[in-house]
């Protein structure tokens, strides 16, 4: 048995924040218990705590510590911003109460959005503002957006006492995306980060020198420091990678270099990194980086104590103080394959590490397979020398080759089948079996507003179908053509038409959707059609999305079946945050897989994650509350794409290959449809 670290906490609330002088502890509630998922391994008398509460309507949003105090973003119930200062010995253990205080800081009328608040070496503070971001967190969690937006921003410096000294504009040049946080270095310069590059300023320069990231999708968060130094973090949203380099003082570009993530003992002078609910530990002279669930609430920021402690500022308002301790114990190593486009690996190692956290018997250790190596797996898998869990959607599971995981749902206490949203098990099934689980959902449908058309509408004759509506100019958004919704409609028919070895792609359904592509023009044109389309494609990823679609398109919603099966609305998809689980038949450990599957369906982000639709009844309906018509279109789905490139990839190109030959027009409907039933089914039978 391999030793593996555990890695606990010791945990001491301290303090914490702001609002009016006359807070008391009589308001404070059991909401604010000063508990993590990690275990005291030695007891350690914790500070005296004192907690000030903030008004219900209020959230603190980030934090900075720097001469004798601390100061406090906080966001309201109208998404204002302000900033809340309190006198705060972080060396004392004492109990002693200086009442916070907010500053008046004129320049929030104009730039009223705080990004970031810093510490300065002069024992100050630097704070950036700006316009309301395109996209935003909201104070009740969900996302708001700006149109307005123009990437004006203000950098201002304030000493220990909270006055302003003094504040600077900063006008984004084109390109530059955004930005969303403010260091200063030793020497004064001040760093601006945001999305693929950040600018160095030094004192008095406005513009000063900005440096860009060789990725699409690199956003640089943090800037460490390690003694003297400052090393900027990056995280690739493209690759899932961090990496991270040296701001160097002569403003030469820096080198980056990749953190890999991996196990290893902590010797006490590493890196804590607090992001979400998670703590990231890296070793930045061995290029490496550990992680481990830290509390069940979104960490707002951190504050460093020493080289083995630091504060954490959770969003239920909570001021922690953490010190890790190294435990060598023996779990039983369970083996997982993370098969999927590396963009999703992230959000996966992060629910393993919260249950190898949590877990006193079980290590889930991990590798990865992508694009460029995912046919190693496949083999492995079909000749039995595999791994004990399946993570991802890149493998299909369609075969004889995973075990059947009803058995596992009928004998467990707290999951039945009654309990999953109904429908959706039976979508997953190959030939009456249940070889994946999928932990979150999107749903893919036809959308059209009830003023249009009339209750129970099929779509048919779809040539001639705006004819029966003239105040439409479109039959789908104009920017979408043939060839466009024929790839999306590949995707539907191999939901629709494929059980495991089998295929039925020679039935009607597949012909209607081939007619419905051929009704769309040939080529596309830049316009949105807003006011002006009948019918919107969606994939809807949750109540968020569901939420805003009146307002979007102009009123309110229904839902309508793609054609060939006017019974199911929609189509089960598999989302940005969705993990599909399965178990090899090979596998050694297939009880241990199981407990790692019912733990991530058990998870209370069920109820809390709005951003995609539950795969547990009781939450889906808690998060839908009254909208009886979508968990109607929900309940009524029987079909699920199993595969983020539709089954494989190869199926979606054969019939987008063949298809297109009849929407050019040099093949007749029928021979089209039986040379995709015949090219489908010789595929299938070389695959299985």
């Amino acid at each position: 048995m391999k030793k593996s670290v555990k890695i606990t906490a010791l945990i001491i609330v301290i303090c914490i924040l702001v609002t009016g002088c006359n807070a008391n502890k009589e308001n404070i509630s059991d909401d604010s218990a000063d508990t993590l998922p990690l275990k005291a391994e030695t007891e350690l008398r914790p500070f005296e705590k004192k907690i000030f509460i903030l008004p219900s309507a209020e959230k603190i949003r980030g934090i900075a510590a720097s001469g004798n105090g601390l100061l406090m973003a906080v966001q309201d119930e109208n998404d204002n911003f302000s900033l809340w200062q309190k006198k705060f010995d972080l060396s004392s253990e004492s109990e002693y109460d200086y009442p916070p205080v907010m500053l008046e800081m004129p320049f929030l009328a104009e730039y009223p959005h705080i990004y970031d608040i810093s510490p300065t070496s002069d024992g100050g503070f630097i704070v950036l503002a700006g316009e309301t971001p395109k996209s935003y967190t909201k104070y009740d969690g969900s996302t708001g957006n700006n149109p307005d937006f123009a990437g004006n921003y203000v950098f201002a410096f304030l000493d220990s006492a909270g006055r302003m000294s003094s504040s600077r504009e900063y006008k984004l040049k084109e390109g530059q995306g955004y930005l969303h946080g403010a260091e200063m270095l030793p020497d004064g310069t001040v760093c601006l980060m945001g999305m693929n590059n950040y600018v160095l300023l030094k004192d008095g320069e406005t513009e000063g020198k900005t440096f860009t990231i060789d990725t699409e999708a690199g956003n640089i968060f943090k800037v460490a420091e390690l003694g003297d130094e400052r090393i900027l973090l990056c995280y690739d949203y493209g690759t899932g990678e961090y990496s991270f380099a040296k701001i160097y003082p002569d403003v030469r570009s820096p080198k980056w270099t990749v953190l890999e993530e991996t196990d290893f003992e902590t010797a006490g002078d590493e890196y804590f990194l607090p992001i979400g609910e998670e703590l990231y530990i890296i070793d930045f002279e061995n290029k490496r980086m550990k992680s481990f669930a830290v509390t069940s609430c979104t960490a707002a920021d951190s504050l460093h104590i020493d080289s083995h402690s630091l504060l954490i500022l959770g969003s239920n308002c909570v001021l922690t103080k953490l010190s890790l301790i190294n435990d060598d114990g023996e779990k039983k190593i369970i083996k997982a394959a993370l098969c999927d486009h590396n963009c999703y690996f992230d959000d996966y190692l992060k629910k393993i590490r919260r249950f190898n956290q949590q877990s006193d018997s079980i290590k889930i250790e991990t590798e990865k397979y992508d694009r460029d190596n995912i046919d190693i797996i496949r083999a492995e898998i079909a000749a039995g020398h595999c791994p004990d869990l399946i993570i991802g959607f890149y493998i299909n599971k369609d075969n004889d080759n995973f075990i059947d995981l009803y058995p596992y749902i009928d004998k467990d206490d707290s999951l039945s089948r009654e309990k999953f949203v109904p429908g959706f098990l039976e979508a997953l099934e190959y030939k009456g079996e249940l070889h994946e689980i999928w932990d979150f959902f999107e749903i893919y449908t036809l959308i059209a507003l009830k003023e249009d058309v009339p209750e129970n509408f099929v779509l048919s004759d779809y040539e001639n179908l705006l004819d029966k509506f003239p105040q439409r100019e479109y039959l789908l958004p104009p920017w979408i053509d043939s060839s466009t919704m024929l790839s999306w409609c590949g995707n539907i028919a191999c939901a629709r038409y494929i059980d495991g070895d089998e295929c039925s792609f020679d039935s009607e359904g597949l012909g209607e959707l081939l007619k419905f592509c051929k009704a769309l023009p040939e080529e596309g044109i830049n316009d949105d059609g807003a006011g002006r389309t009948l019918l919107y494609n969606e994939a809807i990823q949750g109540v968020q999305r569901l939420s805003v679609l009146p307002d979007a398109l102009g009123g309110e919603v229904t839902y309508l079946a793609f054609p060939g099966d006017s019974e199911s609305k929609g189509i089960f998809s598999p989302g940005m945050f969705s993990s599909s689980y399965a178990i090899p038949k090979g596998a050694v450990n297939k009880d241990e897989a199981w407990e790692f599957i019912r733990f991530c369906l058990l998870d209370d982000s069920q109820y809390t994650q709005l951003a995609e639709f539950p795969v547990i009844k009781d939450a889906l309906e808690k998060n839908l509350g009254s909208d009886d018509e979508f968990k109607q279109l929900v309940y009524s789905t029987k079909y699920a794409v199993k595969n983020r490139q539709g089954n494989g990839g190869e199926l979606t190109k054969i019939i987008y290959q063949e298809g297109m030959k009849y929407l050019d027009g040099g093949k007749p409907l029928e021979e089209v449809i039986n040379t995709i039933q015949s090219r489908v089914s010789i595929y299938l039978a070389e695959q299985n």
